[in-house]
């Protein structure tokens, strides 16, 4: 119980750090930048995807160094795609062009992307980190807790068999 505590302690810790750092970073708070956070490889197609729940226009954005905050890449190259969701302004930011390897983010406006590389070696490892996520999101034994749960929380609703009997749906997903 003590190993949850501390772990739920940190993920609420962690989480509201993440929270604070994309508010401090934005002054928009309706419009983000959602790029791949795992990373690019350099030859590879890289796009970014511009949401904003308010009508946003801008001309032009820009990838910059995450270290130096030096602008690396300009573009005018921007799609604009229709509404989509809760969001009135969509845009496709395509800057492929962009090879050389380091640490990135995307402006656009008052908008700012979380940080990502740009790597020939950018995928290793993370067929292994995403397995390993998987593992943890699975009902029944969590490896990462040691434990199980919903093991017997699986009931019908409305269904052929009467109302409130159990099955096991265990092995299905978080």
């Amino acid at each position: 119980m003590k190993k949850i505590f501390w772990i739920v302690l940190f993920i609420i810790a962690f989480l509201n750090s993440m929270i604070y750092a994309v508010i401090a970073d934005n002054t928009d708070t309706q419009t983000w930048i959602r790029i791949n956070q795992i990373g690019y490889l350099p030859n590879s197609i890289k796009v970014a995807v511009l949401v904003s729940k308010t009508d946003f226009s801008f001309d032009e954005f820009e990838i910059k160094n995450a270290q130096s905050n030096e602008v690396i890449f300009v573009s005018k190259e921007i799609e604009i795609k229709n509404a989509y969701g809760p969001f009135t302004s969509t845009y496709r930011l395509d800057f492929s062009e962009l090879q050389k390897q380091g640490k990135y983010y995307v402006k656009a406006g008052s908008v700012k992307s979380p940080e990502f590389e740009i790597n020939t070696n950018v995928f290793n490892g993370k067929a292994d980190f995403m397995l390993r996520y998987m593992r943890q999101q699975r009902c029944g034994f969590n490896p990462f807790l040691n434990d199980s749960c919903h093991t017997h929380d699986g009931f019908t609703i409305y269904g052929p068999m009467p109302d409130g009997t159990h099955l096991d749906v265990t092995g299905g997903w978080h």
